[in-house]
C-alpha cells in the first residue's frame, strides 16, 4: 500500500478537536446533573447509618440492664464520657447503679461504658428529648422499663443542614421499647395537617 494512503487512514481513524471538547462537556453536564443525587445518597445513607445505630445501642444496653438487674443511662455526649443536655456527636451508653447519670471515677471506663455510638457528620448532633432523667438523660431500670415520672420520648438525629429531609427519630414507650419512626410519622402533624400533642416534632426537638 502507499505511503500516502497509510497516512490518510491513520488520520481518518483519530479524533478531532472539536469532538473531543464537545464530549467533555457532555460528560461535565452529565456529571452535574447527578451530583445532586448522589450528595443526597449520601446524606440519608450517613441519616440512616447513624440512627440504626442508635437503635442498636439502646437495645443493647436495655438487654444489659435487664440481664446485668441493673440501671442503665443512656444520653448524647460531645466528649464520649459525660451527659450533655443539649446533645453531641456521641450517643453513649453505660452500667449506672447508682442512677447518678456519671459514669464513676476511679472505675475503668471501657467496663462501664455498654456502647458508644457517634453521629455520621461531625456538625450533626443526637438528642435525647422529653424524658425526666438527670441533665437530659433516658435511664433504664433493671426491669427494662424507662425511670421517671416522664417516662415516655424520643431520641433524634438532627443534622445541620435539611433537617426536615435527613433528620431521624426512635420512639421510646414507657416499658422500653423503641422503634425507628418513618419520616412521615415524626412531624408533628395529623394526616390533615394539623399539630397535635401526641406526636413529636423534630424541628421543636433538634433546635
Amino acid at each position: 500500500m502507499p505511503k500516502t494512503n497509510i497516512a490518510k487512514i491513520r488520520m481518518q481513524s483519530g479524533i478531532t478537536l472539536i469532538e473531543l471538547i464537545t464530549t467533555i462537556a457532555i460528560i461535565a453536564i452529565i456529571a452535574t446533573l447527578a451530583l445532586p443525587s448522589f450528595s443526597y445518597l449520601i446524606k440519608k445513607r450517613s441519616a440512616d447509618s447513624t440512627i440504626n445505630n442508635v437503635f442498636r445501642n439502646f437495645e443493647l444496653a436495655r438487654t444489659t440492664a435487664v440481664n446485668q438487674g441493673s440501671s442503665v443511662t443512656l444520653c448524647a455526649s460531645k466528649n464520649n464520657q459525660t451527659c450533655d443536655a443539649n446533645g453531641g456527636v456521641f450517643f453513649i451508653s453505660f452500667l449506672d447503679s447508682d442512677q447518678d447519670a456519671i459514669i464513676d471515677a476511679g472505675v475503668d471506663i471501657n467496663t462501664q461504658i455498654i456502647r458508644s455510638t457517634k453521629s455520621g457528620k461531625q456538625d450533626s448532633l443526637i438528642k435525647i428529648n422529653n424524658f425526666s432523667g438527670i441533665n437530659g438523660t433516658l435511664q433504664i431500670q433493671a426491669d427494662g422499663m424507662t425511670k421517671g415520672s416522664i417516662q415516655t420520648g424520643s431520641i433524634a438525629y438532627c443534622p445541620k443542614d435539611e433537617l426536615e429531609v435527613f433528620g431521624r427519630l426512635i420512639a421510646v414507650s414507657r416499658t422500653g421499647r423503641a422503634r425507628v419512626r418513618k419520616q412521615d410519622e415524626f412531624d408533628g402533624k395529623t394526616n390533615s395537617g394539623e399539630a397535635t400533642d401526641n406526636e413529636p416534632n423534630i424541628s421543636n426537638i433538634c433546635n
